[in-house]
């Protein structure tokens, strides 16, 4: 097929950037033309570089994503695409220039005619960290630093330092829902000790990870039984009480940052608001258990599961071969299956408020009397003494 006028004049100036002997050439939202530096362009190259960079290690700024397109060939010359998907910034003219049918003009075209310097390009622009402590107790809600490691070793002794230098930490891997709008994978890093301290739970982080359940901001659908997140597997052994103490969210230079406004101002209200399941969610599931696993304090007793497992041995599963391979998704199946059609136990696992057996901090009584419903006499006597009111609470 012929390329249309749009397509022809986006090749035009790529070759015509190529013909100068280009070594980078990008798109200019500026002028809404590619632009390009030659070899000779060196200073100008690295100065353009340096400026890409900051913006790039601001926190929430403009660069929301930094990632690698696959080469493609522009009249006989190899490209190999750096592409950065900028804040509210479109690129028409990559999709013209890729002559694809889907639409990527949300991506910001950066073309190198050298893979490897491509690659130094991307490590140059993403080597560093972004670390994000979501705070239990105090009224400021988040932490955040960016921040260069040498190697792992010293991330994880900034995290243990931010969380807690006296403890052991540890990492987990969950979904979020980022600035993108989109679910992805985060290191989430926690106190391994912090139960056993009786620190109090983390609502904020708790909400993050219970959002990261569901497969739209609908909050009302877990996906399919095969691709549930990690979040719901947690949510099923342990209902939605994940953390306690403060936790980090690392985030490597160049990905997707958390949003971290996803639920709303009050995170227990998000947690324990339960919404109807989806009626693709009811046709998967049927309605009651998909009820129960959206509910955030319905929990499965693992226990009355496992006298399931003669019955399992008895169906069309070959249940040895696929606990022996590992099969993830297949497992997680046959489990939505005896949920629905054995006798499995559910229990109600009550989310955490607050502990008792830790004294309560001032800035901690203060959130729960904003997060906590109460009535108008509560909250005339919850500000004039937080601490007293929420022990006044709880005995009540």
């Amino acid at each position: 097929m012929a390329p249309t006028s749009a397509q022809r004049a986006a090749i035009n100036e790529v070759s015509q950037a190529l013909q100068n002997e280009a070594r980078f050439v990008y798109w200019d939202h500026t002028v809404h033309r590619f632009d390009y530096f030659r070899y000779q362009d060196n200073n100008n190259f690295r100065e353009y570089l340096k400026k890409l960079k900051r913006q790039t290690q601001i926190v929430n700024g403009e660069v929301l994503e930094i990632t690698t397109d696959p080469r493609f060939k522009v009249n006989g010359v190899t490209i190999f695409p750096m592409i950065i998907k900028f804040k509210n910034c479109a690129c028409p003219s990559y999709k013209h220039l890729r002559r694809k049918s889907t639409d990527n003009s949300k991506w910001t075209p950066f073309l190198f005619t050298n893979k490897k310097t491509r690659e130094e390009t991307v490590a140059y622009l993403t080597d560093f960290y972004r670390i994000i402590r979501v705070n239990a107790t105090s009224t400021a809600a988040y932490l955040e630093m960016t921040q260069k490691f040498k190697d792992t070793s010293d991330l994880v002794s900034k995290v243990k330092s931010l969380i807690n230098p006296e403890s052991f930490v540890s990492k987990m891997v969950l979904s979020f829902w980022c600035t993108d709008n989109k679910r992805h994978i985060v290191d989430v890093w926690v106190d391994d000790d912090g139960r056993d301290n009786k620190l109090q739970p983390n609502h904020r982080a708790n909400a993050l990870v219970d959002a990261g359940r569901f497969k739209d901001m609908a909050f009302n659908d877990i996906s399919r039984r095969h691709r549930v997140t990690k979040n719901q597997q947690l949510k099923e052994n342990q209902g939605a009480n994940y953390f306690v103490g403060d936790v980090c969210l690392v985030i490597k230079g160049g990905k997707p940052y958390p949003n971290l406004d996803v639920y709303g101002d009050n995170p227990i209200k998000f947690i324990t608001n339960i919404n109807p399941p989806s009626t693709r969610m009811i046709s998967q599931y049927g309605e009651d258990l998909a009820k129960k696993l959206i509910d955030p304090e319905q929990t499965i007793n693992f226990q009355s599961l496992i006298h399931q497992t003669d019955q399992l041995r008895n169906s069309s599963y070959d249940l040895d071969a696929i606990i022996s391979r590992n099969d993830k998704h297949r497992q997680r199946i046959i489990m939505i299956d005896v949920l629905k059609d054995c006798d499995v136990v559910w229990d109600f696992r009550r989310y955490g408020i607050l502990t008792t057996e830790t004294p309560i901090t001032p800035s901690f009584a203060h959130l729960l009397c904003m997060w906590m419903p109460l009535c108008e006499a509560d909250l005339t006597f919850s500000r004039s003494d937080p601490v007293r009111f929420i022990q006044y609470l709880l005995r009540r």
